[in-house]
């Protein structure tokens, strides 16, 4: 571990990728000789800017029955956050006629590790959590191949046969099964940054569905400044919550229906008024689990920056944290700044 422990990030990275990919499953064989589920199912996207509650509302939906939940945010290599370390930003991408099978898999998964690196680490957000994830990016590729093979190469049939491959290469989804499904689930943290994502996303998917939750500033600020201190601004904050923030107006007003905002405030006090609102929008069916965050059907605790609100259920005490973060100038910069554009935005949100 010592050794493991001074080699170079990305080299680490590089070594996780090389050993899952012929890491050796007895269960492979098996799994290649039977059906492949099909996982053609719309998405649901979590779209809203990071620290906004996306981790909540994707680990509320994670239980119910009707729903598989992607568990990493760069689901087709969508990188929106420009400060993340040793990532490019990138667009959801769209293909075209001429671009063998194999050149589209590396390219939709050389951004997203995710899966990659929790299979030899677990899942975990906070809270010193790791649940067990069993994955073959080996086996992945060699079910998208062979879909592949078998259909067109519309977008949509790539990606439906991306996410296909992945879930039946993941030995442990709780989620695979059930002949009721309606949608995929993933978050793309600040999807919404740029309008040409949600075109694109909804020219692919015209019955997929996009959540974009909306954060109070207050609230968000002391979030996003505890998280990076050094990079929060008045300039950060703009790029990400005021821009997103603006983009959800124009979006909801432009998509309708199929641009749902959720107050988040309104989701950690009332949460399930909240969900049953969601499951009206959603044409789903109330459950019991959507009142708990979990992982994989496993309860989790909370993906917040403060060690004391990293617990089980929901979180109420997240609301008013930016208190203990932001100075009187930072309050003040937040009131006149942004404000009113949150109080417009609410308006368009579902009402409990």
């Amino acid at each position: 571990m010592k050794i493991k422990s001074k080699l170079p990030r990305e080299l680490r990275g590089s070594l996780r990728y090389f050993f899952n990919y012929h890491r050796p499953y007895n269960i492979k064989k098996r799994r290649l000789k039977e059906n492949i589920v099909l996982c053609n199912e719309p998405i649901l996207g979590i779209a809203s800017v990071m620290r906004s509650g996306g981790n909540l509302i994707i680990r509320l939906l994670d239980g119910h029955s009707q729903i598989r939940n992607y568990p990493s945010e760069f689901l087709f290599g969508v990188v929106s956050d420009y400060t993340i370390r040793g990532m490019r930003e990138s667009l959801l991408p769209i293909f075209n006629n001429f671009q063998r099978s194999k050149a589209i898999f590396n390219e939709l998964s050389k951004t997203d590790r995710g899966p990659v690196h929790q299979s030899f680490h677990g899942f975990g957000k906070s809270g010193g959590d790791n649940f067990p994830f069993e994955y073959s990016r080996k086996l992945h590729e060699k079910f998208f191949l062979k879909l592949t093979n078998q259909n067109s190469v519309k977008s949509r049939d790539i990606m439906n046969n991306y996410l296909s491959g992945f879930f039946n290469a993941y030995f442990n989804c709780q989620s695979l099964y059930g002949q009721d499904k309606k949608y995929t689930a993933t978050y793309w943290p600040c999807f919404a940054r740029f309008k040409e994502n949600v075109e694109r996303f909804f020219s692919i998917y015209p019955d997929g569905k996009l959540i974009h939750m909306l954060r109070n500033p207050f609230s968000w600020a002391g979030s996003a400044k505890k998280r990076r201190p050094k990079e929060f601004s008045k300039d950060y904050m703009d790029d990400y919550w005021g821009l997103s923030t603006k983009n959800a107006i124009y979006l909801k007003n432009k998509y309708l229906e199929k641009y749902i905002l959720i107050d988040f405030t309104s989701l950690v006090t009332n949460t399930v008024e909240s969900m049953q609102a969601l499951c009206i929008q959603l044409c789903l069916r109330y459950e019991k689990s959507m009142e708990l965050p979990t992982f994989n059907r496993m309860p989790i605790v909370a993906n917040s920056q403060v060690k004391a609100n990293q617990r089980f259920g929901m979180v109420p005490d997240v609301i008013d944290a930016y208190k203990q973060v932001l100075t009187k100038d930072d309050i003040a910069f937040v009131e006149n700044c942004f404000m009113d554009l949150y109080q417009e935005a609410k308006k368009a949100s579902i009402n409990p």
